[in-house]
């Protein structure tokens, strides 16, 4: 039997049920699979259901985050690719091999992703570009909502493309992502300094700068619940996100930025608008 081409990683924090199913589904996979999984000091069980004998298990005593935690599995992992994959995502038997296949035959992408479907099997809008100081400020005002078609206004989120197509792209949602574990390693993984959001923005960004864009391939689909974790501290998950977003223009931005400030308060304005917003649903 060859070695396996694939290392799934699945870094999981309380999120029991979709775990098992999403080890269920790695199991049922045509392609063999070497599945790591890192559980964040979840209090719910989640450690249990992932000692399988299919399944290598870090249990990590406190919570590193998704980026510190992908980053241990990458680490320890043994095969040349890496399917960047969250426990509320469930592939199908094909999944794993045409995804390997499309990056093995096409060494000028930096990674490979299929089409999200939500439970009730809508696609879900994965694709994105690179944002900038102009996408912070259409989504903050509500015109990227408004005009969601606009390719001005909606930019970042690639308003007008339907996820019907296969495409390249900057970036992809790092829930189900085929990436080359040498690139991971060469890039350092994921940065820390985005414990939870924009860390999957901000490889994405190196990546396309290290080897290529992201091929967005909807031929195949993985059903996808979204969220699972951060809807159960959503005003933190909130502030933690204007905090990224925030972090990562200043990372590639200019020192001396004029928009640098107005960028900041904006954000700091706009969270707890959004918090009590989200609090009042």
């Amino acid at each position: 039997m060859p070695e396996p081409r694939v290392s799934a990683l699945v870094v999981n924090y309380n999120t029991r049920d979709d775990l098992a199913r999403c080890l269920d589904h790695l199991a049922a996979s045509r392609e063999t699979v070497e599945t790591l999984v890192l559980d964040n000091a979840s209090v719910d069980g989640s450690v249990a259901v992932a000692q399988r004998t299919d399944v290598r298990l870090f249990a990590s005593p406190v919570n590193q985050g998704f980026a510190a935690g992908n980053n241990l599995l990458a680490r320890r992992a043994r095969c040349p690719l890496l399917l960047l994959l969250n426990p509320d995502a469930f592939v199908r038997p094909d999944t794993v091999t045409r995804l390997a296949d499309t990056l093995e035959e096409r060494p000028d992408l930096g990674g490979v992703a299929p089409r999200l479907v939500g439970l009730d099997g809508e696609t879900q809008r994965t694709c994105r570009r690179l944002p900038g100081y102009w996408d912070l400020f259409t989504e903050l005002s509500g015109l990227s909502r408004l005009l969601p078609d606009s390719d001005l206004f909606n930019r970042w989120k690639m308003g007008g493309f339907a996820h019907d197509e296969a495409r390249e792209v900057e970036q992809v949602f790092a829930s189900c992502w085929l990436v080359r574990r040498a690139d991971y390693l060469a890039l350092d993984g994921f940065d820390t300094a985005f414990p939870i959001f924009f860390n999957d923005v901000d490889l994405a960004r190196r990546l396309l700068e290290l080897r290529g864009p992201t091929l967005y391939d909807p031929s195949h689909s993985v059903v996808h619940i979204g969220g699972a974790s951060v809807r159960r501290v959503r005003a933190r998950s909130i502030l933690n996100s204007h905090r990224a977003f925030h972090r990562y223009l200043v990372k590639y931005g200019r020192p001396l930025d004029p928009r640098r400030w107005p960028a900041a308060l904006l954000l700091a304005l706009a969270a707890p608008l959004r918090v009590l917003t989200a609090r009042m649903r």
